[in-house]
């Protein structure tokens, strides 16, 4: 029954029905309701670390993985132009002057798709990166969601 806490809305749980006390079921919902408003984040006594988890994979597979890296850094094109340089045999002397010319032009083309991506994310997905109104914020709320309808369902069959 101690707060902060994940919250357990069943009979012997950690949810109840006494205004004023931290295990308050409106208290509770109060808490989670925010994380996804203007200057919300986590609240001081209720949480999920699933939510946790939604905010952090949106980050990676949306955020990371699919905008910069697939559309901003365009992975698919880089990896089709690296894979399509070549250096000619009677451009240089060795072996070893050929493949560093093509490393060169590897390392280019690579760093080109790094920096796009990277600067995708600090200049534009990080700024975004706030409650009420970043992609990892909604997603964290939509699993809160889900634990405020345990909790008002839990209220609602004690007659609360």
């Amino acid at each position: 029954m101690t707060v902060p806490n994940t919250a357990n809305p069943c009979v012997g749980g950690n949810i109840n029905n006494t205004p004023g006390h931290s295990n308050y079921w409106a208290a509770a919902i109060a808490d989670l309701s925010d994380y996804d408003t203007p200057g919300g984040g986590r609240g001081p006594d209720w949480h999920n670390t699933s939510a946790s988890q939604a905010h952090e994979d949106y980050h990676w597979n949306t955020d990371w993985m699919t905008t910069c890296v697939s559309n901003v850094g365009n992975w698919s094109g880089t990896e089709t132009d690296i894979e399509s340089l070549y250096v000619s045999v009677y451009t240089y002397l060795t072996e070893a002057e050929a493949a560093a010319a093509l490393t060169a032009s590897v390392s280019s083309r690579f760093q080109a798709f790094d920096t796009a991506a990277w600067n995708h994310l600090w200049n534009v997905i990080a700024p975004a990166d706030v409650a009420g109104g970043g992609g990892a914020y909604a997603a964290g709320q939509a699993v809160l969601n889900g634990d405020i309808s345990s909790i008002n369902a839990f209220k609602t069959s004690q007659g609360w």
